[in-house]
């Protein structure tokens, strides 16, 4: 009996070791979620999952035993802590700042954060999705409306690859003042421009639509000096390669 009382022991310590380390990741994964769909920032939701973390196994340790061992203790530092190295590994490409400065107009706003740019490209995207569906309603010829309502789908489609990827690891909220600099840039660059659709005569539409979608690839072809990992990892020349072949399938129609 006293032989396997320190076996025993080590058994107990050992598992209390893997508890207490992985109880961060079982709650990680099953908050996840529900944070993505509230947009938390990782910062915040890191915090949370550390605090129940600790919360839940000190209950459980008093609990069952009465006292705070080392292996509690040590448990809970490793998985916590690898907890955040992970989640700062991970957000580290969202909250990348550029490579280079940001210039528009001659001007040097000097450098950004790709989950300001992100939202700026979302933003984009919902633009041009609202404006081939508002297009489709007032042109009369069926193909040319077909035609828009399939870019509103694709234009969506954009939008909701950016949204991914930018709520995916649950990246630090946008700061509004600097997203709304970013709008303005983007405005100079020839993008948002405004229309008025009942006035506008259907080449003009199409000569509108089809400058967007030249601004728009333009805008996201700068992005490769900016942030070239996220240029590949977010598949951006394709994207590039998409907006202008929107363009040129609109023009075909002005022919």
């Amino acid at each position: 009996m006293t032989e396997t009382a320190p076996f025993s022991n080590m058994i107990s310590a050992l598992l209390l070791f893997t508890f207490s380390a992985a109880l961060p990741f079982l709650l990680a994964v099953a908050l996840s979620y529900g944070a993505r769909r509230v947009a938390l920032p990782w910062t915040v939701f890191v915090t949370l999952v550390l605090f129940v973390s600790v919360a839940l196994t000190t209950a459980f340790v008093l609990l069952t035993r009465g006292n705070f061992p080392p292996t509690y203790v040590g448990g809970l530092f490793l998985g916590n802590g690898l907890l955040i190295f992970l989640y700062y590994y991970e957000t580290r490409g969202v909250n990348a700042v550029s490579q280079t400065e940001w210039l528009v107009g001659g001007q040097n706003r000097g450098r950004i954060h790709l989950r300001h740019v992100l939202q700026g490209a979302i933003r984009l995207e919902e633009h041009g999705k609202s404006f081939y569906e508002d297009l489709a309603l007032r042109l009369s010829d069926p193909d040319l409306r077909q035609l828009c309502l399939l870019l509103a789908r694709e234009e969506e489609e954009h939008r909701l690859h950016f949204q991914k990827y930018l709520t995916r690891w649950l990246a630090i909220p946008a700061d509004e003042q600097t997203l709304a600099v970013l709008m303005d840039d983007l405005r100079q660059a020839g993008l948002f421009a405004k229309i008025d659709l009942p006035k506008s005569s259907e080449k003009d539409l199409l000569d509108y639509a089809v400058l967007q979608e030249e601004k728009t690839a333009e805008f996201y072809q700068s992005l490769e000096n900016l942030f070239p990992e996220a240029w590949k990892k977010l598949h951006i020349r394709q994207l590039v390669a998409t907006e202008r072949a929107h363009a040129e399938r609109l023009r075909n129609f002005r022919r």
